[in-house]
């Protein structure tokens, strides 16, 4: 039982984790798509995140 305890909060953190490195991707994607030219389209900015 005790070992099933401990196991809990590292497949919970490792869900976190991935929300995380999902986060992180979406952050970078975003960053790098504002160091383009038409970092101002507010079109593309819609299209870009129904994307994500």
């Amino acid at each position: 039982m005790s070992q099933l305890g401990a196991t809990r909060p590292v497949r919970t953190e490792k869900r976190r984790s991935s929300a995380r490195e999902h986060d992180r991707a979406v952050l970078t994607a975003w960053l790098a798509a504002c160091e383009q030219p038409w970092q101002n389209s507010i079109e593309w900015a819609e299209e870009f995140w129904d994307e994500v």
